[in-house]
């Protein structure tokens, strides 16, 4: 009998001690979302995803995550937490290469719902501050975060834009090389979805990501923490004809000619 009491105590023991244990650990879903960055030529879609005050990582434009390019924090990562709180959610970001500040929080307007709201800064030597706002448009989804902007329609794709471009500058006659990389489904449907990489001395953004409708591109960056926009329309002649805005500071247009395929193997 007194060997059952023991163990009923023991066990009682137990599983308070495991109750109290759990009381203690708090499991924190990752939060956040996709925000976008206005400039003057249209939206950067940003997908924001915080974990805790140190791990908080930033994705642009692409379908499904590409952790190789995105922005991560950390001490020898792309930026550093300055700032964090879970509930209600508030961020503040710094970006010591381009001397940027990404600040969002969470809202909740006149009907109850949630959002994000924020601003981007960036501060030189000698010259203003630059600030962009930044609102959430959706949730965190797998989809390709162009989808959301009211101005963007979804058209199949007049022509392939698929390839190695030769961008030539209007006003300077200065030269930038863009590939684009558009692929087609194994059900034969040209995919929306696409990615490149722009090499041009303007900006020292180079990968990108977005999409193609109709006989339009946008694409949009956000490496090395400065908000960078393409657009560009596929002309019946065959030339891509387009602009960059390099956040609200830089507007460029430009036209591009189709390189030839290398008969390299």
């Amino acid at each position: 009998m007194k060997k059952w009491k023991i163990g009923c105590i023991v066990v009682l023991v137990v599983v308070g001690l495991l109750i109290w244990a759990s009381s203690l650990v708090v499991v924190r879903a990752p939060r956040g979302g996709v925000i976008h960055i206005q400039t003057p030529g249209g939206p950067v879609p940003i997908k924001l995803v915080a974990f805790d005050s140190e791990w908080i990582r930033l994705e642009f434009g692409y379908q499904q995550p590409d952790y190789s390019r995105a922005l991560s924090s950390g001490r020898r990562g792309d930026f550093e937490v300055a700032g964090f709180a879970y509930s209600p959610l508030r961020i503040e970001l710094n970006f010591p290469r381009s001397n940027a500040t990404l600040k969002v929080e969470e809202v909740i307007d006149d009907e109850g719902k949630k959002r994000l709201e924020g601003y981007w800064t960036q501060t030189e030597e000698n010259a203003a501050v630059k600030k962009l706002q930044a609102t959430q448009l959706h949730s965190m989804t797998r989809g390709n975060w162009f989808d959301e902007a009211s101005e963007y329609e979804s058209d199949e794709p007049e022509g392939t834009v698929d390839g190695r471009w030769s961008v030539e500058f209007e006003e300077s006659g200065e030269k930038a090389l863009l590939e684009i990389y558009q692929w087609t489904s194994m059900s034969g449907k040209t995919q929306v979805t696409i990615e490149a990489e722009f090499l041009s001395y303007h900006t020292t953004n180079r990968f990108y990501a977005g999409r193609v409708d109709g006989n339009r591109v946008r694409l949009a960056s956000f490496e090395n923490g400065i908000p960078v926009l393409i657009h560009a329309e596929l002309l019946s002649d065959g030339t891509l004809k387009g602009d960059l805005w390099i956040g609200d500071w830089e507007h460029l247009s430009w036209t591009a000619t189709k390189k030839p395929e290398s008969k390299e193997p």
